[in-house]
């Protein structure tokens, strides 16, 4: 039970359990646990599609409307009851920071907090907003771009950038892989090689071969076998926070917006400290500085 708590895949494996298995041969306590697990996540599902087209109404009457992505958006396309997918949050995408911040101005005037988080222009591409009613729904707003036959490119390399191979998120790309065309597995090898995510994705593609015996088409791997010799980013650089900071900072096109990402990273804004450091005085900052920097240095020796 408990690794399939961290695994995030209890109702997978209730599901699985009662296709193929005999109840009788299971303990009844472990039948139990995973009934009441199931009927919470159930119950929790509805309470989240009751805020989300709240929300949602809510951003219409602004003329907004952002895309749903990642976890809730599979959840609702390729499993066969949403509350199957596990997730903690709804990812919302829009089309631009302008249309986020707008966003962000429509939902705290509707209960929503905004969680303390670094950002700035380079530093961090989303933000979170929760609202507390006795279950904590919480949405995180992104103002990247992308077209939606593009989205394997976002799954696949998942487990990578997260240094986890959570089964949950390998079964999103096993599911996502079983629903491609030849034409979309095209566009998918062509937008990993552009992108020089080869490398990236062709590790999040293998270990979900691995685990679930994918069927992915051998032209796509071999594209991305050839893509991956001339990647710069590969999943080692990513262990850890020094080498995202790397790959953003590599990644980014000239020198002003380096800087600027070096300085949204070692210097978070005033909003960011006051809450972090408990309203400290701004005399104090320098010393603050300081200090995260130097417990961020002891955190990458250790």
């Amino acid at each position: 039970m408990k690794a399939a708590q961290t695994e995030g895949v209890n109702g997978l494996l209730q599901a699985g359990l009662s296709r193929y298995t005999d109840p009788g041969d299971l303990p009844a306590a472990l039948l139990s646990a995973l009934h009441r697990r199931i009927q919470r996540e159930s119950d929790l599902e509805i309470s989240r599609e009751i805020e989300l087209e709240r929300v949602f109404n809510v951003l219409a009457q602004a003329a907004l409307s952002p895309l749903i992505i990642k976890g809730t958006a599979l959840a609702y396309t390729l499993y066969s009851a949403p509350h199957l997918r596990s997730r903690c949050d709804t990812d919302l995408l829009f089309p631009d920071r302008a249309s986020a911040d707008q966003a962000w101005t429509v939902l705290q005037q509707t209960g929503y907090r905004r969680s303390n988080a670094v950002s700035g222009e380079f530093i961090s591409q989303e933000f979170a907003c929760y609202r507390t009613d006795g279950l904590k729904c919480e949405l995180r707003a992104q103002f990247r771009t992308v077209k939606i036959r593009h989205y394997v490119s976002l799954i696949s390399p998942h487990p990578t950038l997260w240094q986890s191979n959570r089964l949950i998120w390998l079964y999103d790309i096993h599911l996502l892989a079983g629903h491609f065309t030849p034409a979309d597995w095209a566009i998918y090898a062509d937008t990993a090689i552009r992108l020089g995510l080869s490398s990236i994705c062709l590790d999040g593609l293998l270990i979900t071969q691995r685990r679930f015996s994918t069927v992915i088409p051998e032209d796509v791997m071999d594209a991305l076998r050839s893509g991956a010799s001339t990647d710069w980013l590969t999943p080692g650089l990513l262990a850890g926070r020094a080498g995202n900071l790397y790959a953003g900072f590599r990644s980014l096109p000239d020198w002003r917006s380096r800087m600027i990402l070096l300085r949204e990273s070692l210097f978070p804004d005033a909003r960011y400290m006051l809450e972090k450091y408990q309203n400290a005085h701004s005399w104090r900052f320098p010393l603050l500085y300081l200090q995260r920097i130097f417990t961020g240095i002891l955190k990458q020796i250790r």
